[in-house]
Formats: C-alpha cells, structure tokens, sequence
C-alpha cells in the first residue's frame, strides 16, 4: 500500500475547489443540445463531442488573445451550429475590426437565431436602447464576454454583479 500524503491531497482539493468556483460556461455542451437549429446539422453524438471540444478550444484561445487559434477553433463550431461559438465569434470580430463593424452584428444575430440568449437581449437592447432594462442585460449566460458584445454593438455593458 501507498504512503498518504496529506499535503498532496490537500493541494489536489484546493485545485478541484478553485475549478468548481469559477463561472459556469452556459454554452458548454458536450451531450450537443445546442439550441433549436441543433437537428437541422444532424451530427452524431461523437460529432457534437468533437464540435463542443472546439468551442472549448477555441474559448480558453480567446481568453488567452491567441486569436489565430481562437479563428480556427469558433469558426469551425459555428459551422456546426454552435451558438456560444457564433457569438464568441462575434468577439473576435470586435477585436480584430476595433469594436466596430456590421461582422459582430451579423454574428451576434446568427447566435441569436441558433438560440443564444445573450445573442437576443443585447440585439432587443440595441434596437430598443430607451427600453433596454439594466436588470435583464446584466443577468448574461456568457459574463465572460456579453460587455465586449455590449460594447461592440455602441453601448457600455451593464455593471457587473461580481463586485
């Protein structure tokens, strides 16, 4: 039998907790329920896998600003239908056009049509910015990246509930 060794476990305990603690991604769905246009792709179960890995791959790119790869990753889940990583897509259009320009609406649009409801709030808000309620564009599924969208679409994000 192996020695215990409490230190060790504790360090693994700390990096499990540290893991459940961060915000949840709504768009990660390795089963591939990716929203109402989900059958119209008729991918298999592997498939979805595959597309939901991309999303994550592309993702924790996005995150890191390797956007090259962030590109490749989304762009290839988006073409399967995956709306997280239509409208993550749309952030990398911000970026890459200086927060401005018709692709991140387009995105943001495609996301809310394959059922992203980030996607629809914020495009609800832009069209309607007198109507907007503060309350329902703070409560976002992506709070990674719905301020940058926010702002790529002409308006400041909603205050951040995470203070």
């Amino acid at each position: 039998m192996g020695r215990y060794d409490e230190r060790g476990s504790e360090a693994r305990l700390s990096q499990l907790l540290a893991r459940l603690a961060r915000p949840l991604d709504f768009w990660d769905r390795p089963g591939g329920d990716f929203g109402p246009l989900t059958a119209l792709y008729g991918l298999s179960r592997g498939e979805a896998q595959h597309v939901n890995s991309l999303y994550r791959l592309g993702s924790k790119a996005l995150l890191r600003g390797e956007l090259l790869v962030a590109a490749e990753c989304l762009g290839a889940a988006a073409e399967a239908g995956h709306p997280g990583a239509l409208f993550r897509l749309g952030v990398l259009a911000a970026r890459a056009n200086g927060h401005r320009g018709e692709n991140v609406r387009f995105l943001v649009a495609e996301a809310a049509r394959h059922g992203h409801g980030d996607a629809r709030r914020i495009l609800a808000a832009a069209a309607h910015p007198r109507r907007a309620a503060r309350s329902e564009l703070s409560a976002m599924e992506d709070s990674w990246f719905a301020g940058e969208i926010q702002e790529a679409l002409g308006f400041p994000p909603a205050p951040s509930d995470c203070s």
